[in-house]
């Protein structure tokens, strides 16, 4: 079944203090999560569509088992705090979402090794992503 956007002209809004200061809180870590996302994904060229979807699962297994150890990393030397690992769960969640919602499809064999994307759009709606360097594109609009 494919997923319907529901809230992108108009969000429902919050009742009561408690809500505002948690929707505040939220908008926040957002932000954040957003941060690291684009970091990231510089540094990794969006392989995360190249792969699929079962890939981004087996990325959001590693970093459950991580939660699972208190946020301690458990392969490599580097730490991050238990906030920042949710925070990549978030964006892990939200990168299958991605391909599962604009039904991302590699239109053609990759010609190179390391695809790096970049968004194309028309009239101002993103409607493929395409390499640089082979310009296979993926597709974000049917």
């Amino acid at each position: 079944m494919k997923y319907v956007l529901k809230y992108q002209d108009k969000l429902p809004e919050p009742v009561g203090e408690l809500q505002v200061e948690m929707v505040a809180k939220f908008k926040e870590l957002q932000r954040e999560a957003l941060g690291i996302f684009i970091n990231k994904n510089n540094h990794f060229k969006s392989e995360f569509i190249k792969h699929g979807i079962p890939t981004t699962k087996i990325m959001m297994g590693h970093k459950f088992r991580d939660l699972d150890n208190g946020g301690k990393i458990i392969t490599g030397k580097e730490s991050e705090s238990l906030t920042e690992c949710f925070l990549d769960v978030s964006n892990y969640a939200l990168m299958g979402a991605i391909q599962s919602a604009h039904d991302l499809k590699v239109q053609k064999k990759s010609r190179c090794d390391k695809c790096v994307y970049e968004i194309e759009s028309r009239d101002g709606e993103y409607v493929a992503l395409r390499c640089t360097t082979c310009l296979d594109s993926l597709k974000l609009k049917e």
